[in-house]
């Protein structure tokens, strides 16, 4: 795969290949700029790829920053919904940070579009929260490339591009997963997360999906299942669904087609955390049949105690 000689003015002019392995840019391609050293944001565009709720939320966010972006998608009316948020439409040659934007699965197409158009020193970033297929991928990437995989804990349940925040990533975490043999461009990343108000953290690859199932697969399954118990209760228990309901259930209403890819993706970690999470529902049963209140209560407080903890109270 060779990089294209002249700049690319519109998304739609790429020849997609269907490739296996990255050949490291060539050698005019790489920049003077350090993506260590100050000004690389300032100097050079950021590309993105995938304008749905992630990407454009993020897009939007630099622009109002002062970044200039330049976003790509599959999808045509995606693509003209962002450029009326500020965002250029296009491929731009050479850009300071490359961001993949896009589900697990499509994350070797976008790759494999993207890199043609990359520069040496243009640091490589995904958004996907499953990092099994993610990493192989990365890896293949010369080490001379500054690549590290993201994970945002950010989102809403409405998701798509009409649901774009720019403030969306403000107070929230920021993990970086590290890609094996590539040093992780930890100036670079908060230099890009830092103006949108995130906080980097740093997550294992071997760890990550196994920890994203507890925190964030396995609730999406459990909001599932609270709200199919409604269709237990009888019509005028609907207008009892107080604060608690509504707000383990808000993720229900996400889009289905994106969290069964996720779940598939992640299966063997969501599996064994659904597993653990039966052997805590079954514990809670036997407590409520065999122990007292005593009992009950010191199981509630132990747990809440170790919730508040997670919120500094």
């Amino acid at each position: 795969m060779t990089r294209r000689s002249e700049p690319l003015t519109t998304a739609h002019d790429v020849v997609r290949e269907s490739v296996s392995y990255y050949p490291a840019p060539a050698a005019d391609a790489a920049s003077s700029v350090d993506t260590e050293g100050p000004g690389v944001l300032a100097s050079r565009p950021v590309q993105i790829w995938g304008l749905g709720l992630m990407g454009l939320s993020l897009a939007t966010a630099l622009v109002a920053e002062g970044f200039t972006v330049f976003g790509q998608d599959a999808d045509e009316a995606a693509e003209a919904y962002a450029a009326q948020q500020g965002v250029h439409i296009g491929i731009v040659r050479d850009p300071g940070f490359c961001i993949l934007a896009v589900p697990p699965d499509a994350v070797e197409t976008a790759l494999a579009d993207a890199w043609p158009h990359l520069a040496g020193d243009t640091v490589l970033t995904d958004l996907t929260s499953v990092k099994g297929r993610v990493l192989p991928l990365l890896r293949e990437l010369p080490a001379s490339q500054p690549v590290v995989s993201s994970h945002p804990m950010a989102g809403n349940e409405q998701g798509g591009r009409l649901s774009f925040r720019p403030d969306l990533f403000r107070d929230r975490l920021w993990a970086l997963i590290p890609v094996p043999g590539h040093p992780v461009p930890w100036g670079a990343m908060a230099r890009l997360v830092g103006p949108l108000g995130a906080r980097l953290t740093s997550v294992d690859g071997e760890h990550h999906d196994r920890i994203a199932a507890v925190t964030s697969h396995v609730p999406y399954v459990s909001a599932l299942c609270l709200s199919s118990l409604l269709a237990t209760l009888p019509d005028e228990g609907r207008g009892l669904l107080g604060p608690g309901f509504l707000g383990a259930t808000r993720t229900a209403q996400a889009p289905s087609a994106l969290w069964s890819e996720i779940l598939l993706a992640n299966r063997e970690s969501v599996a064994g955390a659904l597993s653990a999470l039966r052997g805590e529902l079954k514990r809670w049963e036997e407590a409520l049949d065999t122990g007292s209140a005593s009992e009950l209560m010191g199981r509630i407080e132990a747990v809440r105690v170790r919730r508040r903890a997670l919120s500094g109270g």
